[in-house]
């Protein structure tokens, strides 16, 4: 089961599925039933194994989100198609009123104090390329940067520049779950959070490598630690329900997208 940690950690979450399209109800829901295809399941596998040898791990499945994430123009390319739907005004850009115009959205303080790192230009609006950053973070290491500075802010309580436990998930230290991803975001075992360590949280590859991780404990029958394609037949239907199974969709749904050739 994923952990279920605080608001902050699913806001990337959050954006991915709503401002794709889905709908998110809360922090810690789950989504609807993706009713992922059977051949997309099968040709997404196909990609993610680089060794062709028929199973993809967690290296294969992280090595792949690290090629697609950090594909800048392919993310610019996301973002203008977003731009198209969400411009009321069609004025080339999009204002905060527009992005949560009828979607379901994450906390608005939170939404509006990234909008507001996006926002480079000070317009108070934001173009394809801010547009970009403010969705999928990891395509800029200054919005990674500012998005931790941010949640560093807003937590430490005694000014040493790092998270303890009670500062990231609150005076009780959360549950078990959020504890256990603290741990897991806690490399080298300080038991703080440094700046270093919070960039996986908010590029976006801590949540892919949680999300994911559920796809492989949820299939891998013969515990190797990889998948194969029966394995993940085997359980579609439950998987259909997961944040994995968006994730394959929405990698889908980018690699699908024809790039200008001014692009390629």
């Amino acid at each position: 089961m994923v952990p279920r940690v605080c608001e902050r950690m699913l806001l990337g979450f959050q954006l991915a599925v709503v401002f794709c399209g889905y709908c998110a109800h809360g922090a810690t829901d789950r989504p609807a039933e993706a009713h992922i295809p059977e051949s997309l399941v099968h040709e997404m596998h196909a990609m993610i194994d680089s060794n062709q040898d028929g199973k993809i791990g967690m290296v294969e499945i992280m090595d792949f989100w690290g090629a697609i994430s950090s594909n800048a123009v392919r993310k610019r390319i996301v973002a203008r198609y977003h731009i198209h739907d969400w411009d009321s005004d069609k004025d080339g850009k999009i204002s905060v009123s527009e992005l949560v115009e009828d979607k379901s959205k994450p906390p608005l303080s939170e939404l509006k104090a990234r909008f507001k790192l996006a926002d480079v230009s000070k317009d108070g609006k934001l173009n394809e390329y801010e547009l970009r950053s403010f969705l999928y973070p990891a395509t800029s290491d200054k919005m990674v940067v500012s998005l931790v500075g941010l949640l560093v802010k807003s937590k430490d309580t005694d000014s040493d520049g790092m998270l303890s436990l009670h500062e990231f998930l609150g005076w009780n230290g959360g549950d078990a779950e959020g504890q256990a991803a603290f741990k897991n975001l806690d490399r080298d075992g300080d038991k703080k959070l440094s700046a270093e360590e919070l960039k996986t949280l908010e590029s976006g590859e801590y949540h892919a490598q949680d999300t994911m991780h559920e796809m492989i404990v949820m299939a891998d029958k013969n515990d190797d630690g990889h998948v194969t394609v029966p394995e993940l037949d085997a359980v579609r239907e439950e998987f259909s329900r997961t944040r994995a199974a968006y994730n394959l969709m929405n990698w889908a749904e980018e690699l699908q997208l024809e790039l200008p050739e001014e692009e390629l």
